[in-house]
């Protein structure tokens, strides 16, 4: 409750580094999706018309990533 996205980001990777993060935010500072990357995210995606796409495809691309290693 009243924490940001990279709060959220942080709780999640001292809990496990291992989970993929992909931030989604409609804040356009590019400073907070660098600092969402330097702490680990997969990929830090604002909010617009293209949105979904780019999730899409990223959620393939690590489903297709973790069958390939299994």
């Amino acid at each position: 409750d009243g924490l940001n996205g990279l709060q959220v980001l942080q709780k999640i990777k001292e809990f496990n580094k291992n989970i993929e993060v992909i931030l989604f935010s409609g804040q356009e500072d590019a400073s907070i999706a660098n600092k969402s990357i330097e702490m680990g995210a997969r990929n830090y995606i604002q909010k617009n018309e293209k949105a979904y796409n780019k999730i899409r495809f990223l959620v393939n691309q690590l489903t297709e990533n973790k069958m390939s290693h299994e």
